[in-house]
Parts: structure tokens; sequence; C-alpha cells
């Protein structure tokens, strides 16, 4: 299924919370043969402020707004995460789940974990022919991302039980839909790394592993 064959699919399904608009945003990734581990994201939906037109985005969470300056409202949380387990936009490859653009921004969208099942598929097929080694892990940057990741016969832990369970992350492959080693880096602020020291050192130790070897860490 081509990208407007998917994009009609999903239009069909979801007529009022699906925008027409494309090209959708690239994934960003600034060097394919450093990468460490995959970063993902929601969709590229956001809240349009009054009078402000609506703008594509050219790459996922507008990571080139990166080349022109230090801050990026889209990214920055993530990033800090990201620099607290020595990754950084080099060693990084950047997703969404959902590549369309939404009427409503995730939390706030109805459908989107439906919407999000179409999607799954496609992005693990993307993910295996970009990345043949299943020992790079994925990087949930948000607590829905789980939700609709993890199988259903393995059941739902919390956000405070993946942080303090030491058993609990990673997510194996055989437990979740993408077939690869899953770790929560959720950007809420109450789930910063900085305030979870404990799990910033575990997941350290995991990349640093490269998922492999996993029960001597």
């Amino acid at each position: 299924m081509n990208d407007q064959e998917l994009l009609k699919k999903l239009t069909e399904s979801f007529p009022d919370f699906v925008r027409q608009d494309y090209p959708w945003p690239e994934p960003f990734c600034e060097k394919p043969d450093n990468v460490r581990a995959i970063v993902l994201g929601t969709d590229p939906s956001y809240k349009l402020k009054r009078g402000i037109e609506f703008n594509k985005l050219q790459y996922v969470f507008e990571l080139d707004r990166y080349k022109e300056g230090p801050s990026n409202p889209y990214f920055d949380s993530i990033l800090e995460n990201l620099k607290l387990i020595g990754l950084d936009l080099s060693s990084v490859f950047v997703e969404n789940i959902c590549r369309n653009y939404f009427t409503k921004v995730t939390y706030e969208n109805d459908i989107w974990k439906e919407a999000a099942e179409i999607w799954i598929p496609r992005l693990k097929d993307e993910l295996d022919r970009r990345f043949s080694d299943k020992n790079i892990p994925v990087l949930m940057t948000t607590e829905i991302i789980y939700h609709v990741l993890v199988k259903e016969a393995v059941g739902i832990r919390t956000a405070r039980d993946l942080y303090k369970i030491e058993s609990a992350v990673p997510i194996l492959p055989e437990q979740n839909k993408l077939g690869r080693n899953l770790i929560p880096l959720y950007r809420h602020y109450e789930h910063k790394l900085k305030r979870h020291t404990e799990f910033k050192d575990r997941v350290k130790k995991l990349l640093q592993a490269g998922m492999q070897g996993l029960e001597n860490i």
C-alpha cells in the first residue's frame, strides 16, 4: 500500500479526523550507520494558533529547527532525555507511528489508537528494512505509544511500574508488535530521566550492552 492508498484508507475510515495534507514529514536520521536507537513519536499534528495558516513539516518533530537555533519546542524535552543516556541527534533514527496529519492532537484524538493499528505493520516493515539489526531498541516518547504497541496478552503496566520495576523494561520483542525491545522514554515532566536516576542508569546499561545478554545486566 503506497502513501496515497494509505491516505485514502485513513480518510475513508476516519473522515472527520484525517487531514488531506501531503507530503508527510520525513523521518530524521543524520547518520544511518551510527544509529543506536529508534525514537518513536505519535504523529505530526499540532494545535494551530489563531490567524496562523497550517504549515506542513519537512521532518518529523520539525527537527530541522535545530539547524537554525538551539531550541525546538516539539523535541527539547526528548533530546534532554536522550543526552542523559548518551545519545544525541547523530545516533538516533526518529519517526512517528502515524506519519499523516490529523485534525486533532494525539491525546484529544478519539480514533488515534485505531489509526495507529493501521500504521503499525507499515512502521515495522520500514524499521526492519532500514535496520536489520533487531538489537537496535525503540524508545517510546509517550505512554499512548506503549498502549498500542504492547500485545494484548501481555497486559499494560503503569508508567510508574515501567520506571520502577527492573524486570518490566525492556518490553521484549515477543511482547510487542514491532518485534524489537521497547523502552519508555516519556517526555512528560513526571517521567523525565533527571527525576528517575535509577531507571536512567538501567537504560544506559541496556544501550551499552547492545540489548544483548540482558540476564547479566
